[in-house]
């Protein structure tokens, strides 16, 4: 311990180093505080100037991309997006005008508007008849002085027909009468623009015309007939009735029926096990991305089986539980890697006897396209997910409905989740074709496909008005018949009516259903009979609406499975799929229409008619999806930015150079000095070190940024550039595009004759059968503008009931359909009158409403 006297004479000098310290620390503070001042002024300002310079180098190339359909569609309005950004993807307020030419360079529409602040403009072409085959188009952006030019030829084609058909009735039997009816639509409209002309032809078993059935004609009101007299012993089988555009309107068209013997043969066994088809959502197993994978399992006769079991990989672990609903179809979803195979294994084999594959797992793809539930609601977008694992993928989605394109969108991947949204038109309803490309190369890399279903907004609604009083044996029946649309008001209407007659086995009176009313109702038949409908004894085969073959059916990939070769598949999914489902939102069907979209969607292209063999489904024209025109000059932008870049580092001066490298080594001095004080003592405390810190990292950061100016982040996926795809060529030979080309390849045919009676009165076949007879068959019934018609049936002269069947249409894409429960035909007994029971003399009127 020092003796007070020292303790004293220290004291002056250890408060003259405190003292000096307290200086040094306000004027480091002061130094500090100026220079980090400085050089944060130095810093940013060099930043935002940097970036300005940058920003006007980027203006000065100006970005040009226009996308829209690869063809454009006669008489369809079809949308083209022009799109005017930097260099790096920042959009610029650009005038765009767009123009198409005749091959003489006759002016055929122009277009000017300025792009909105996404930098897009949408424009409308909608070709009329006097276009020629193939037109150019022209698309000019301007911005400030920079102006950039594409162009590209079209080709103008026909959007074509699509055509249904209807058999009466699906089983048949030596000598018995086939009826058939064909409707033909526009495809885009789904209304009748013209006649066609059509050709009609029944195909046996083994793919030959059978004598005498070849039909040629011009259709009524787009409806097209005929029917024809089976041999007396037909080969059995599934036969085919084929119909053919004789001008190349649309592809050929097939509907099944099946012929039997009159005496039934001796059974096939049938093939054992389960068959299972799977298919993932959008086409491929994708290793590395969760996946959809729908399924679809049948029996050995063919029908429906539900199943239940588990996937397994190479070695047999559990990747995900599986189970079917009662039809038979259903989804899983799984994470497959790369390099492994899976399999279903059912809970009943045990055994493990038979190896349901799934596809093999796909290391070449990198996305995968997922819509969640495929139905979407009338006036609402198509909103998707693509799923990818790799950045600055160049996709374009487009949406394709009847053939015809009707929306697309531009993406570049981010790794994860990409939300998609198509808008599209009010008139697009039914199926849409969803197909992504990826655009690195030409042609375009087809990635993913599925099918998923619009519900239309319109519909029409058909009820009918029975007079009981009228249902009496060999009576002659007015049918009165009543069309509204949606909201309804009556509208005029093409239909098409049959009425059958299921005789009483005993005499005695038959029940009408109970419960009926519902158009499509599906379990009338006359009781203590079953009424064989199909080849598999189904209850709804026989009979089936136009709309379902126009909605989705044309679409969907309806091929015979494995070890159910020659037939369609077409004969069980009418109890999957009843017709108010498809009309009507809110039916609860959505997720069963989404698992048979997955599951036989969408059906595959082929080369040509030739290839496609008979039992198969109607091929699909050359070309009738091709992927979106994409004219793309950011390749070419890159070339010159970069050379502006380097020339703006190289010409930059030397103030700017000497203040760049300043604000970077400023910093670290900064810091340096900071240190030092803190070697000597000097209080420093978080109010240097802070200050110091902050502004070195920034002059850093800020300065490695200056000395190359390619390191300022650039707008995401803004500088990813799409291979231009070349115009798509129509294959040869073309459909007619106008009405005047149609008459010529029609010439010298007749429209069809009205059909002769379904049955004369009495019949010799119901004297002492039991069978089920057709009594009506109207092909083409016109609707009045009141919403109107009439039918008149000559009812046999026996007991028994009777059923309607109607089938409507109407321009605008409206349908509907009624199937009436049974209706009792029979003499009436006497009997007194109770309470509640209308007089004698009176008549009371039931009415069928298909809704």
């Amino acid at each position: 311990m020092r003796p007070p006297s020292e303790t004293a004479r220290a004291a002056p000098g250890v408060r003259k180093l405190a003292t000096a310290q307290v200086v040094w620390g306000r004027w480091a503070n002061w130094i500090v505080s100026v220079w980090a001042a400085i050089f944060s002024m130095i810093a940013t300002g060099g930043y935002l100037y940097h970036r300005g310079q940058l920003a006007e180098i980027a203006a000065e190339h100006l970005r040009l991309m226009v996308t829209g359909p690869a063809r454009l569609s006669a008489d369809v309005a079809q949308r083209y997006t022009a799109r005017t950004t930097t260099v790096t993807g920042h959009p610029l307020p650009a005038q765009v005008e767009v123009a198409v030419y005749g091959p003489g360079d006759e002016l055929l529409t122009a277009h000017k508007e300025a792009a909105d602040e996404r930098g897009e403009v949408h424009v409308a072409l909608r070709p009329d008849s006097r276009w020629p085959d193939k037109v150019r188009m022209v698309v000019v952006g301007t911005y400030s002085s920079r102006t950039e030019r594409a162009e590209t030829e079209l080709a103008v084609v026909s959007p074509g027909h699509r055509t249904a058909l209807s058999v009466f009735p699906p089983l048949c039997r030596g000598k018995q009468t086939l009826r058939y009816r064909s409707l033909s639509l526009a495809s885009h409209s789904l209304s009748v623009d013209r006649e066609l002309p059509i050709r009609f032809a029944i195909r046996d078993p083994k793919g030959s015309v059978l004598p005498d059935s070849v039909r040629e004609g011009l259709t009524v009101q787009g409806v097209g007939w005929g029917q024809f007299t089976l041999p007396d012993q037909p080969a059995e089988g599934v036969y085919w009735l084929c119909a053919t555009s004789l001008d190349n309107s649309f592809p050929e068209v097939r509907r099944p029926f099946a012929v039997r013997a009159e005496r039934a043969a001796e059974p096939k066994p049938p093939a054992k096990g389960i068959r299972v088809r799977f298919r993932p959502e959008g086409g491929e197993l994708v290793a590395g991305i969760e996946n959809r994978v729908y399924f679809a399992a049948w029996d050995g006769h063919g029908r429906p089986a539900r199943i239940a079991g588990r996937i397994v990989d190479r070695q047999n672990r559990t990747v995900a539980a599986v189970e079917s609903t009662p039809q038979g179809i259903g989804s899983v979803q799984f994470e497959p890697q790369a390099g492994e195979q899976y399999r279903l294994q059912l809970d009943h084999d045990s055994k493990a006897e038979e190896k349901h594959l799934l596809p093999p797992v796909s290391v070449n793809h990198s996305v995968v396209l997922t819509t969640g539930l495929g139905v979407i609601e009338p006036h609402a977008p198509l909103e998707f997910n693509v799923r990818a694992s790799a950045d600055g993928l160049p996709l374009v989605a487009t949406a394709f409905c009847r053939g015809i394109q009707v929306g697309q969108q531009t993406l570049v991947t981010s790794v994860g989740a990409n939300s998609v949204s198509i808008p599209l038109s009010e008139g697009v309803a039914g199926t849409i074709r969803l197909r992504l490309h990826e655009y690195r190369s030409n042609p375009p890399r087809l990635l993913a496909e599925r099918l998923v279903f619009r519900r239309p907004a319109v519909r029409l609604e058909v009820q009918a008005a029975v007079e009981d009083k009228s249902l009496r044996p060999a009576a002659n029946v007015d049918l009165p018949l009543r069309i509204a649309d949606e909201q309804g008001r009556p509208i005029a209407a093409r239909l098409s009516v049959a009425c059958w007659f299921f005789p009483s086995s005993t005499g005695a009176p038959v029940e009408p259903q109970q419960g009926g009313g519902k158009g499509d109702s599906r379990s009338s038949r006359a009781p203590g009979k079953a009424v064989e409908t199909s080849p598999r004894g189904l209850p709804d085969a026989g009979w089936r609406p136009v709309a379902p073959e126009f909605l989705i059916f044309d679409e969907l990939n309806l091929l015979p499975a494995d070890g159910v070769a020659g037939e369609p598949l077409t004969w069980g999914l009418e109890s999957m799929l009843p017709m108010p489902s498809l009309l009507s939102p809110g039916e609860g069907s959505s997720p069963t229409l989404d698992l048979l979209l997955g599951v036989f969607g969408p059906r595959p292209s082929r080369p040509n008619q030739d290839a496609n063999p008979v039992g198969g489904a109607a091929a699909e024209p050359l070309g009738d999806c091709p992927p979106s025109m994409m004219l793309d000059n950011l390749q070419h932008l890159l070339e010159r930015y970069q050379a502006s870049l380097i020339a703006y580092r190289v010409n930059r001066t030397r103030v700017l150079n000497a203040l760049t490298t300043m604000s970077f080594f400023g910093g670290v001095g900064l810091v340096m000095f900071v240190a030092m004080l803190s070697l000597l003592n000097i209080p420093c405390g978080l109010r240097l070190w802070g200050p110091s810190l902050g502004v070195a990292a920034a002059c850093i950061l800020i300065g490695a940024v200056l000395s190359n100016p390619e390191r300022l982040k650039r707008n995401p996926g803004g500088d990813i550039a799409f291979t231009p795809n070349a115009a798509w060529a129509p294959p040869s030979p073309k459909a007619p595009r106008n009405a005047t080309q149609a008459a010529r390849s029609g010439e010298g045919l007749r429209p069809f004759a009205p059909p002769p009676p379904a049955m004369e009165r009495p019949p010799q076949a119901m004297a002492s059968g039991d069978a089920p007879a057709m009594i009506l068959w109207e092909p083409l019934v016109s609707a009045d503008a009141s919403g109107r018609a009439s039918v008149r049936v000559a009812l046999p002269e026996r007991s028994g009931a009777f059923q309607i069947l109607v089938d409507a249409h109407a321009d605008g894409g409206r349908f509907g359909s009624l199937r009436s429960p049974l209706r009792r035909c029979e003499d009436p007994a006497p009997q007194s009158p109770r309470q509640g029971q209308a007089p004698s003399g009176t008549s009371k009127s039931e009415g069928v409403s298909s809704r």
